[in-house]
């Protein structure tokens, strides 16, 4: 199955939740094994080693579309941010829209720095801290 970039951030949320289901079966497990729960764990340890195929796919699927978009070689070159934070859409979108907007000449590269600017008073270390 290909995926498209614009598929990504719906493809890492269904990543999540398998991830976050699989978390709670092998928590239903460690119950059993530690002698908190006294549930029956076959269909337990057959739908946790499902939920980590289809996470483990997903993230396939994921790693792979990934490499089709703009930022790809940026991204790559950044430290800690692996795939499912690559594939989630914030990110994709604001360096999409700031790389876009300095290829086309609609923002001068000397712009990008007050792209992160916050509106936070300057000189003040948080909004409600006395001057």
């Amino acid at each position: 199955m290909n995926v498209t970039v614009d598929e990504l951030p719906m493809l890492e949320q269904v990543r999540q939740q398998f991830q976050r289901s699989r978390i709670r079966m092998t928590n239903r497990l460690a119950a059993v094994d530690d002698g908190r729960s006294f549930t029956d764990t076959s269909a337990t340890l057959h739908f946790a080693a499902r939920f980590q195929s289809l996470e483990d796919e997903a993230a396939a699927m994921i790693a792979e579309a990934i490499k089709d978009h703009d930022m790809w070689p940026w991204m790559q070159a950044v430290k800690g941010i692996g795939p499912g934070l690559r594939a989630q859409s914030g990110h994709l979108s604001i360096l999409s829209v700031l790389v876009q907007s300095v290829l086309s000449g609609a923002m001068p590269v000397r712009a990008l720095p007050m792209a992160f600017e916050t509106s936070q008073p300057k000189g003040r270390s948080c909004p409600t801290t006395p001057a």
